[in-house]
């Protein structure tokens, strides 16, 4: 009788164990945003305005006027990240440069700068440029 009262505490707190490290995988991977450079501004990163203010919950942080903003192809307004350690935003950057992780309070934001690559169109006449997933230039 003890040994199955004994068997069945082990296997509930093993069960338990398992519960807590799938927890922890979950919660120690914070959520990506994809980073933009230019080659005009060697090791400079910019994030879109409106992803930075949602993770900020809504609070622009203090910056240009947005008329002096970059902008993507679409008119996406961009912060660069220095501006976001002048608003007391934590960043913590890689060696390579390639990614970052943006900190406040307790929220994470990881920042990964993705590959650049470029399309000819010679049958519309255009180019389109990315970086990662984000339509960085379209010209004819």
């Amino acid at each position: 009788m003890k040994f199955v009262l004994l068997g069945t505490m082990v296997l509930c707190l093993l069960g338990s164990c398992a519960n807590d490290r799938r927890l922890a995988s979950t919660v120690a991977s914070p959520p990506e945003i994809q980073g933009v450079t230019f080659a005009v501004e060697q090791g400079r990163i910019y994030l879109p305005l409106k992803e930075v203010e949602s993770f900020m919950d809504g609070g622009r942080p203090s910056v240009e006027s947005p008329k002096t903003l970059r902008t993507l192809t679409d008119g996406t307004p961009l912060i660069p990240l220095a501006d976001l350690e002048n608003a007391g935003v934590k960043v913590i950057r890689d060696e390579n440069g390639k990614a970052a992780e943006i900190r406040r309070g307790s929220r994470r934001l990881k920042v990964l700068v993705g590959l650049k690559r470029a399309e000819v169109n010679l049958s519309e006449q255009r180019l389109r440029a990315w970086q990662g997933e984000r339509l960085i230039l379209e010209s004819r």
